[in-house]
């Protein structure tokens, strides 16, 4: 372990994998995302642990819709939510999130918390 009690970066800086409460979800980027004929953004299966993101989003879109797929995992993980009320509260923390990294990238590493916190007064 290292930076704090966090498992050391891998080597593929890309890794296609998120760890999501104890479960390791696999994410797939696929042109034509559809669930029964229905064009979709984005979908997390729980139950085979991956998640799909439409290859043809732009980086701004499919990064929301990323953080949207994550946040149905830990609602799921951590059994937050169902039906629709999940999918308010999944979009609503998605947006949340993405706007939070976005305007504070010092937040995107447990680094800038060390730094705050041993910072002298």
């Amino acid at each position: 372990m290292a930076r704090g009690g966090f498992p050391p970066p891998r080597r593929d800086s890309v890794s296609r994998e998120v760890h999501i409460g104890g479960h390791t979800y696999r994410v797939k980027f696929v042109k034509g995302l559809a669930d029964g004929g229905e064009p979709l953004s984005g979908l997390c299966m729980i139950d085979n642990t991956t998640i799909k993101i439409e290859a043809d989003l732009n980086s701004q879109r499919g990064f929301q819709v990323f953080w949207h797929e994550i946040l149905h995992a830990v609602v799921d993980q951590y059994s937050l939510g169902k039906g629709t009320e999940e999918e308010r509260l999944v979009d609503n923390l998605a947006h949340a999130t993405v706007q939070l990294l976005r305007d504070n990238p010092c937040l995107r590493t447990q680094t800038a918390f060390t730094k705050w916190k041993n910072r002298r007064k």
